[in-house]
C-alpha cells in the first residue's frame, strides 16, 4: 500500500510540473511579436529593396482596402441587377420574348464565328511558301 501511495505522489507531481510548464509557455507565447501579415507585392516592388516594415505595411495596406472594395464590388453587383430589373420592366411582354430568342440566336451563331476566328488563326501560322 505504501508502494501506491509513492508512486501516487510521484504522478501527482509529475501532473503538477507539466501545468506548471504548460502555463510558462502560454505565459511566453504572450511576449512574442504578432505573426507577421501575408499578401503580395505589386509587380516590380521586390525589385524595390523594401525593408521588412515596409513590407507588412503594404500588406496590411492590401488587408485593409480589400475589405472595403469587396463591399464595393457587392453593392455594384446589387445595382447592376436592380437595372436590369429596372430595363426589364419597360419592355412589352411581347418585347421580352423577342429579346430572348434574339439573345439565344446569338448564342447559336457564336460557336460559328469562334470556328472562323479559328480558321483564321491558324492560316496566319502557316509559313508562306518560298517561290524560287
Amino acid at each position: 500500500m505504501s508502494k501506491f501511495r509513492v508512486l501516487l505522489g510521484v504522478l501527482l507531481v509529475v501532473v503538477l510540473a507539466g501545468g506548471l510548464a504548460l502555463a510558462q509557455d502560454k505565459k511566453d507565447t504572450k511576449d512574442t511579436p504578432p505573426a507577421k501579415a501575408k499578401g503580395q507585392l505589386p509587380p516590380n516592388w521586390k525589385k524595390l529593396g523594401l525593408t521588412d516594415e515596409q513590407v507588412q505595411k503594404v500588406y496590411q495596406i492590401q488587408t485593409d482596402h480589400r475589405g472595403q472594395i469587396s463591399a464595393l464590388q457587392q453593392k455594384i453587383k446589387q445595382l447592376q441587377s436592380e437595372e436590369r430589373t429596372a430595363l426589364m420592366s419597360v419592355l412589352t411582354d411581347t418585347q421580352k420574348a423577342r429579346l430572348k430568342e434574339l439573345a439565344t440566336a446569338d448564342l447559336d451563331k457564336k460557336p460559328e464565328a469562334d470556328k472562323k476566328t479559328e480558321a483564321k488563326k491558324t492560316e496566319d501560322k502557316k509559313p508562306e511558301e518560298k517561290k524560287p
